[in-house]
């Protein structure tokens, strides 16, 4: 008895496992298929590189600076 209940969860998994893999071959195609090119392809498969922190600006926001301060500042810089 316990056999047939360990077969049928093993069965589920691979039920599951195959679902999943199916998915992501059919996105895959889709992309394929959809794609102009082989380039537009390659830029939809490939992952998009994450942004880098830069470093923070030396400036500051203008709704931080006081408007007299801003007023009498010298242009000629």
């Amino acid at each position: 008895m316990i056999y047939i209940i360990v077969v049928a969860i093993v069965e589920f998994a691979y039920i599951v496992y195959q679902d999943f893999t199916n998915r992501k071959e059919r996105e895959k195609l889709q992309i394929k298929l959809m794609s102009k090119d082989i380039t537009e392809y390659k830029e939809a498969i490939e992952p998009k590189p994450k942004p880098t922190k830069s470093e923070e600006s030396p400036y500051k926001p203008m709704e931080e600076i006081n408007t007299d301060k801003l007023m009498s500042a010298d242009d000629n810089l």
